[in-house]
């Protein structure tokens, strides 16, 4: 089963990349509950049905169900819109998007590795231009040198964090008992007792949004066919006049209500659910109350990326600080010292993990240094690094998302502020500009880990199996993910009509890291005030986040969850998500106010229905539009 997964993580990455990547409109793996992967689960689970009935020597167990879905989820991530795609792109753009106005390739391209940078002008020139080869042995031999870099440095961090994973399993699962809610859906469907086939309601929640789905699709193709709008008003309209105007505009803040996020809010935490939208409209009401009051400083005020960098900083500590009891005990386990956690059914030992997260660790420390990094950086690079990691893990244990990551977090941006960029090396700044893309990374593939732990818990397989399985999906999906997306994009070109990469992509990197780099490398460059203001709504946002996770800890009827903050300001996504949020919210209060817990229990196969409709539909668009090469409408945004 495990070699089946292993040969479906192509072609999902070449759906993946098609999409979220080259075409750049539908971005399934973007969301904590990958819906690609869910229509593959879905078809498979019905295939299933079939087999057991007809030949059940060849059906599929549950377990082998699991880590299919396991791992082509962490496939789908690896190959996604902000993971693989991501780095690439910071790997190409020093030399892709040099000009003689900027003058980089003077400046700083001599700066980076060329382990890490691609510096061959025809490999980047064909990139651009399209109507060549990702295959070409020239092509091939410019890009082995960054591939296999960039290669050992992700398989180091996925493995690193599998090690994390192993660690802080029974803590997150069995003491805390955490909800996991993004495994829930797999989960059920998958269970040949849970009857979830034969449910009404399921069915019923699956007509609903599979009509609505395949009428708004029709409707791109023929408008006379009636469907449910878009947007079904956006309420910006209403926000033009000063300050209010601080939050609207024509065509912001849209109204719209996806039914598979709805399905999916059912199964998030009510706090959770009433935090999102509650932090949502407060962020708002902050760039009011700046706009009302003449605080505008600068355009960007109050800096609310930074706050949420700083709330995402501040969960880690907070994290190992309430669980240094059970560390602790992992501790002394780990060492044969009396007081110690049994780790008998784990995927591995405490020891070996431990051991395994140190190596991988100093792997990754060792490539930095190599690569030119001072070694405070490197240690301060990771920490940052680890520590938004381990809050994306904790998010989706706890909340399940609804998107894949936490936020954005530049460290090179925080790093550069605190000290002004004439106390680093030139070197150390290039080097923070060209590992920036992981604060950008929305996406990450280590909780689809924990995850997978929890899914082998739960059905009482193999977790060491599971694990091994996760860590050959990865092995895999990277250079999968190369492959799918780096073979079209040298056919269309990055900077072609036929391609989005080089807009969104390299032009991130060369607008974002790279300008940067070129203001610090610059002569006479001074730290500017506008870093100090970004530093000061971090600690804000830190300190914010404190606040809200003891509260919530000390009192059980306080309402406000940190994680909410953080989610309803890391993204763009919600602002599009929002209401939906607010839809799921009120109807799981309803429901528990007026018909109790066993009512909403029985009313979950619906919203179950919902999450699958809008997954098999916009996956039978996708592929529509993939065969005939037409925009099609999508589900997701």
């Amino acid at each position: 089963m495990i070699l089946l997964g292993l040969v479906l993580i192509v072609p999902n990455a070449r759906w993946v990349n098609e999409f979220e990547n080259i075409r750049d409109y539908q971005w399934p793996s973007m969301f904590a509950l990958p819906l690609n992967v869910i229509a593959i689960l879905f078809v498979l689970t019905l295939a299933n049905l079939l087999l057991r009935r007809s030949a059940p020597r060849w059906a599929l167990s549950q377990a082998e169900l699991l880590v299919l879905y396991s791992m082509l989820a962490v496939g789908s991530v690896i190959a996604g819109y902000s993971f693989v795609p991501l780095m690439l792109a910071w790997s190409v753009a020093p030399l892709a998007r040099a000009t003689v106005e900027n003058g980089w390739e003077d400046l700083f391209l001599h700066l980076f590795p060329n382990w890490l940078v691609l510096k061959d002008e025809r490999a980047v020139t064909t990139l651009l231009t399209g109507e060549s080869s990702f295959w070409q042995a020239s092509i091939l031999k410019a890009w082995a040198a960054p591939l296999a870099g960039w290669t050992l440095f992700l398989l180091c961090f996925i493995g690193a964090m599998a090690c994390v994973a192993v660690l802080v399993r029974r803590r997150w699962a069995d003491e805390e008992r955490l909800t996991f809610p993004v495994v829930k859906l797999p989960f059920e469907l998958t269970r040949p007792d849970s009857g979830l086939l034969r449910n009404r309601l399921l069915w019923l929640g699956f007509g609903l949004s599979s009509m609505s789905a395949l009428l708004s699709g029709l409707n791109v193709f023929y408008p006379a066919i009636p469907a449910i709008p878009k947007f079904l008003f956006f309420l910006g309209e209403y926000f033009q006049n000063p300050p209010w105007d601080a939050i609207g505009g024509p065509y912001t803040l849209p109204i719209r209500v996806h039914p598979w996020l709805v399905g999916f809010g059912m199964l998030m935490p009510q706090e959770v659910l009433f935090s999102y939208w509650f932090f949502f409209w407060f962020i708002q009401l902050q760039r009011v109350a700046v706009a009302a009051l003449g605080w505008q400083l600068t355009p960007d005020f109050p800096y609310v990326p930074s706050q949420i960098g700083g709330a995402i900083l501040a969960f880690a500590p907070a994290i190992i600080w309430s669980s240094r009891a059970y560390l602790k005990g992992v501790w002394r386990q780990a060492w044969g010292r009396p007081g110690g956690i049994d780790d008998s059914g784990e995927a591995i030992s405490y020891r070996a993990a431990l051991i395994g997260m140190l190596v991988c660790v100093s792997v990754m420390l060792g490539l930095l240094r190599v690569a030119g990094l001072s070694p405070w950086l490197g240690l301060a690079v990771l920490g940052i690094y680890f520590a938004f990691a381990l809050t994306a893990n904790r998010v989706r244990a706890e909340i399940g998302g609804p998107t894949n990551g936490v936020g954005l977090l530049y460290h090179d941006q925080l790093l550069v502020g605190m000290f002004g960029p004439a106390a680093f090396r030139p070197q150390d700044l290039a080097l923070l500009s060209l590992t920036s893309w992981w604060g950008t990374a929305y996406q990450d593939p280590t909780p689809h880990q924990i995850e997978g732990l929890r899914l082998a818990q739960l059905g009482r397989f193999n977790m060491r199996k599971m694990l091994i399985a996760l860590m050959l999906a990865a092995v895999v999906g990277i250079p999968a993910a190369y492959a799918t997306l780096l073979g079209p994009i040298y056919k269309a070109g990055a900077d072609t009509a036929r391609s989005q990469f080089g807009i969104d992509h390299l032009n991130s990197a060369s607008l974002t890291s790279y300008s940067r780099l070129q203001d610090w490398l610059s002569v006479g460059a001074r730290s500017n005030p506008e870093s100090s203001y970004q530093l000061v709504a971090m600690g804000g946002g830190f300190a914010f986040s404190l606040l809200l996770y003891a509260l919530r800890a000390r009192y059980l009827w306080w309402p406000f969850h940190p994680l909410g903050f953080v989610m309803a300001g890391s993204t763009w996504w919600a602002s599009l998500f929002w209401p939906s949020i607010f839809v799921a919210w009120l109807t799981k209060s309803l429901l528990f106010r007026y018909g109790g817990r066993k009512t909403y229990v029985a009313s979950l196969p619906l919203f179950f229905g919902f999450m699958l409709g809008d997954a098999l539909m916009g996956g039978v668009w996708n592929i529509y539009g993939g065969i005939r090469n037409v925009f099609v409408f999508s589900v997701w945004d």
